[in-house]
Protein backbone atom coordinates (compact mmCIF):
# COMPACT_ATOMS: atom_id res chain seq x y z
CA UNK A 1 0.00 0.00 0.00
CA UNK A 2 0.97 3.40 -1.02
CA UNK A 3 1.07 6.82 0.40
CA UNK A 4 2.09 8.78 -2.36
CA UNK A 5 0.14 10.49 -5.18
CA UNK A 6 1.51 9.27 -8.77
CA UNK A 7 0.45 10.27 -11.91
CA UNK A 8 0.05 8.25 -15.06
CA UNK A 9 -0.80 9.77 -18.75
CA UNK A 10 -2.77 7.98 -22.00
CA UNK A 11 -2.95 9.21 -25.06
CA UNK A 12 -6.64 9.19 -25.74
CA UNK A 13 -9.50 8.84 -28.00
CA UNK A 14 -12.41 11.15 -27.84
CA UNK A 15 -16.26 11.55 -29.23
CA UNK A 16 -18.12 14.81 -28.19
CA UNK A 17 -21.69 15.25 -27.32
CA UNK A 18 -23.32 16.91 -30.14
CA UNK A 19 -25.74 19.10 -28.41
CA UNK A 20 -23.78 19.21 -25.68
CA UNK A 21 -21.17 21.83 -25.39
CA UNK A 22 -17.79 20.68 -23.04
CA UNK A 23 -18.93 17.25 -22.68
CA UNK A 24 -16.76 14.57 -24.03
CA UNK A 25 -15.97 10.66 -23.63
CA UNK A 26 -12.47 9.13 -23.21
CA UNK A 27 -10.99 6.26 -22.30
CA UNK A 28 -8.56 7.43 -19.99
CA UNK A 29 -6.99 4.13 -18.78
CA UNK A 30 -6.04 0.85 -20.79
CA UNK A 31 -6.09 -2.26 -18.97
CA UNK A 32 -3.40 -5.16 -19.97
CA UNK A 33 -0.46 -3.15 -21.63
CA UNK A 34 2.51 -2.29 -20.54
CA UNK A 35 3.26 1.40 -20.79
CA UNK A 36 6.60 3.45 -21.08
CA UNK A 37 7.26 3.43 -17.35
CA UNK A 38 6.52 -0.31 -16.38
CA UNK A 39 3.65 -0.55 -15.58
CA UNK A 40 0.44 -2.65 -16.34
CA UNK A 41 -2.90 -1.51 -14.74
CA UNK A 42 -5.01 -4.71 -14.42
CA UNK A 43 -9.15 -4.92 -14.85
CA UNK A 44 -10.37 -4.57 -11.91
CA UNK A 45 -7.97 -1.65 -10.88
CA UNK A 46 -10.81 1.18 -10.25
CA UNK A 47 -13.83 -0.91 -8.86
CA UNK A 48 -13.44 -0.31 -5.41
CA UNK A 49 -12.21 3.30 -5.67
CA UNK A 50 -15.16 4.04 -7.97
CA UNK A 51 -17.17 2.46 -5.60
CA UNK A 52 -16.13 3.94 -2.77
CA UNK A 53 -14.82 7.57 -3.31
CA UNK A 54 -17.56 8.26 -6.47
CA UNK A 55 -16.72 10.00 -9.68
CA UNK A 56 -13.60 12.40 -9.74
CA UNK A 57 -13.24 15.98 -10.78
CA UNK A 58 -11.37 16.84 -13.91
CA UNK A 59 -8.65 19.13 -13.82
CA UNK A 60 -6.17 20.68 -16.62
CA UNK A 61 -2.59 18.94 -15.88
CA UNK A 62 -3.06 18.39 -12.24
CA UNK A 63 -3.56 21.51 -11.64
CA UNK A 64 -4.48 21.20 -7.95
CA UNK A 65 -3.86 24.92 -6.93
CA UNK A 66 -7.04 25.60 -9.24
CA UNK A 67 -10.85 24.89 -9.09
CA UNK A 68 -11.57 22.15 -11.30
CA UNK A 69 -12.37 22.78 -15.19
CA UNK A 70 -15.07 19.77 -15.25
CA UNK A 71 -16.51 17.07 -13.66
CA UNK A 72 -17.28 12.90 -14.62
CA UNK A 73 -20.30 12.08 -15.33
CA UNK A 74 -20.29 8.50 -15.34
CA UNK A 75 -16.95 6.27 -15.20
CA UNK A 76 -17.07 2.64 -15.62
CA UNK A 77 -14.33 -0.18 -16.49
CA UNK A 78 -14.63 -1.78 -19.56
CA UNK A 79 -12.46 -4.41 -21.59
CA UNK A 80 -10.78 -2.02 -22.92
CA UNK A 81 -9.69 0.00 -19.76
CA UNK A 82 -11.54 3.09 -17.88
CA UNK A 83 -14.32 5.16 -20.16
CA UNK A 84 -15.45 8.31 -18.48
CA UNK A 85 -17.73 10.64 -19.57
CA UNK A 86 -17.44 14.44 -18.27
CA UNK A 87 -18.48 17.27 -18.56
CA UNK A 88 -16.73 20.42 -18.83
CA UNK A 89 -17.18 23.89 -17.20
CA UNK A 90 -16.95 25.87 -20.76
CA UNK A 91 -19.93 28.60 -19.40
CA UNK A 92 -17.89 29.79 -16.02
CA UNK A 93 -14.31 28.78 -16.60
CA UNK A 94 -12.25 30.35 -19.18
CA UNK A 95 -9.60 27.58 -18.78
CA UNK A 96 -12.16 24.71 -19.46
CA UNK A 97 -13.27 26.60 -22.79
CA UNK A 98 -9.84 26.82 -23.86
CA UNK A 99 -9.42 22.85 -23.20
CA UNK A 100 -12.38 22.03 -24.72
CA UNK A 101 -11.33 24.51 -27.94
CA UNK A 102 -7.97 22.26 -27.90
CA UNK A 103 -9.55 18.86 -27.76
CA UNK A 104 -12.08 20.23 -31.06
CA UNK A 105 -9.08 21.41 -32.75
CA UNK A 106 -7.50 17.98 -31.75
CA UNK A 107 -4.17 19.03 -30.05
CA UNK A 108 -5.23 18.18 -26.76
CA UNK A 109 -6.30 14.43 -27.19
CA UNK A 110 -4.07 12.75 -24.30
CA UNK A 111 -5.46 11.90 -20.93
CA UNK A 112 -3.80 11.25 -17.55
CA UNK A 113 -4.71 10.51 -13.99
CA UNK A 114 -3.60 10.85 -10.21
CA UNK A 115 -3.96 7.92 -7.87
CA UNK A 116 -2.60 6.14 -5.36
CA UNK A 117 -1.44 2.51 -5.40
CA UNK A 118 -3.04 0.03 -2.31
CA UNK A 119 -2.33 -3.27 -3.94
CA UNK A 120 0.36 -4.24 -6.69
CA UNK A 121 3.24 -6.84 -7.20
CA UNK A 122 6.24 -6.81 -9.70
CA UNK A 123 6.17 -9.72 -12.10
CA UNK A 124 9.09 -11.23 -14.62
CA UNK A 125 8.42 -10.93 -18.27
CA UNK A 126 10.93 -11.97 -21.14
CA UNK A 127 13.45 -10.99 -18.70
CA UNK A 128 11.52 -7.46 -17.64
CA UNK A 129 10.05 -6.25 -14.43
CA UNK A 130 6.27 -5.19 -14.75
CA UNK A 131 4.05 -3.48 -12.39
CA UNK A 132 0.95 -5.15 -12.01
CA UNK A 133 -1.48 -1.97 -10.77
CA UNK A 134 -4.33 -4.11 -8.79
CA UNK A 135 -5.74 -1.36 -6.69
CA UNK A 136 -5.90 2.18 -7.02
CA UNK A 137 -7.53 4.84 -5.32
CA UNK A 138 -8.34 7.69 -8.24
CA UNK A 139 -7.74 11.24 -7.22
CA UNK A 140 -9.03 12.93 -10.56
CA UNK A 141 -8.25 12.83 -14.28
CA UNK A 142 -6.70 15.48 -16.58
CA UNK A 143 -6.70 16.40 -20.02
CA UNK A 144 -2.66 16.72 -20.84
CA UNK A 145 -0.49 17.26 -24.09
CA UNK A 146 1.67 14.25 -23.75
CA UNK A 147 0.57 10.93 -22.69
CA UNK A 148 2.37 7.90 -21.54
CA UNK A 149 0.33 4.89 -22.59
CA UNK A 150 -0.30 5.44 -26.30
CA UNK A 151 -3.48 2.90 -26.27
CA UNK A 152 -5.58 5.03 -24.75
CA UNK A 153 -8.38 6.65 -26.54
CA UNK A 154 -10.35 10.02 -26.89
CA UNK A 155 -13.98 8.72 -27.78
CA UNK A 156 -15.56 11.72 -28.48
CA UNK A 157 -14.11 15.06 -28.81
CA UNK A 158 -16.32 17.57 -26.87
CA UNK A 159 -18.97 20.03 -28.49
CA UNK A 160 -17.55 24.18 -28.98
CA UNK A 161 -18.30 26.05 -26.31
CA UNK A 162 -20.50 28.72 -26.78
CA UNK A 163 -18.97 32.45 -27.06
CA UNK A 164 -21.40 34.69 -25.05
CA UNK A 165 -20.75 35.19 -21.73
CA UNK A 166 -17.56 36.31 -19.68
CA UNK A 167 -15.61 33.08 -18.89
CA UNK A 168 -14.94 34.12 -15.03
CA UNK A 169 -11.87 32.16 -13.67
CA UNK A 170 -9.23 33.77 -15.37
CA UNK A 171 -6.97 36.54 -13.12
CA UNK A 172 -8.79 40.78 -13.54
CA UNK A 173 -7.14 43.45 -14.88
CA UNK A 174 -4.33 41.99 -16.88
CA UNK A 175 -2.52 40.25 -13.60
CA UNK A 176 -0.06 37.86 -14.64
CA UNK A 177 -0.73 34.50 -13.70
CA UNK A 178 1.33 32.59 -11.08
CA UNK A 179 4.64 31.63 -12.11
CA UNK A 180 3.65 27.87 -11.08
CA UNK A 181 0.43 28.19 -13.63
CA UNK A 182 2.82 29.70 -16.41
CA UNK A 183 4.72 26.87 -15.72
CA UNK A 184 2.21 23.88 -16.13
CA UNK A 185 2.63 23.17 -20.48
CA UNK A 186 5.81 22.56 -19.53
CA UNK A 187 5.25 19.86 -17.00
CA UNK A 188 2.29 17.90 -18.41
CA UNK A 189 2.76 14.65 -19.47
CA UNK A 190 5.45 12.15 -19.02
CA UNK A 191 7.33 14.40 -16.43
CA UNK A 192 4.39 14.05 -14.74
CA UNK A 193 4.46 10.57 -14.44
CA UNK A 194 7.78 10.52 -12.65
CA UNK A 195 6.26 12.50 -10.07
CA UNK A 196 5.31 11.79 -6.73
CA UNK A 197 3.88 13.43 -4.14
CA UNK A 198 2.71 12.82 -0.42
CA UNK A 199 -0.89 13.45 -0.38
CA UNK A 200 -1.92 16.14 2.44
CA UNK A 201 -3.06 15.38 5.67
CA UNK A 202 -6.71 15.09 6.10
CA UNK A 203 -7.13 14.13 2.57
Amino acid sequence: MSNQLCFKSFPASLKAAEDEPGVFEAVVAVFGNVDRGGDRIVKGAFARTLKDRGLPPVLWGHDFSRPPIGAVEEAKETDEGLYVRARLFVDSSERAAEVNAGMKAGVVREFSFAYEVQDAAEITEDGATVNELKDLDLWEVSPVVVGMNPATRLVRPPKAAPTDGAPVDEPAGGEEPPAAEKRLPEMDGDLFAALAFIRPEGN
